[in-house]
């Protein structure tokens, strides 16, 4: 899923992709270290899930958008995506 969600992004010649991540963890790492303008972030992944991973890129790189695109329709889950 991410490495087609990245080749689609690729198309547009107004958006380039500085980074993915598998996990939670990484996903901080790097966009502390990138600092996208765009974070696209699943709900489910390991080490450190979407919302927990969220929660962490909002602090430490507050200008960051974060867009949650996931294939999980868990209501619940959707609604701590949301909060």
């Amino acid at each position: 899923m991410r490495e087609g969600l990245r080749l689609a992004l690729l198309r547009s010649p107004h958006i380039r992709v500085v980074g993915e991540a598998a996990d939670g963890e990484t996903a901080v790492a790097l966009t502390e270290r990138r600092r996208p303008d765009v974070v696209v972030m699943d709900l489910r992944m390991p080490k450190m899930d979407g919302i927990e991973a969220t929660e962490e890129v909002v602090r430490v790189v507050p200008d960051a958008k974060v867009l949650i695109f996931t294939a999980y329709g868990e209501r619940a889950l959707l609604q701590r995506g949301l909060e």
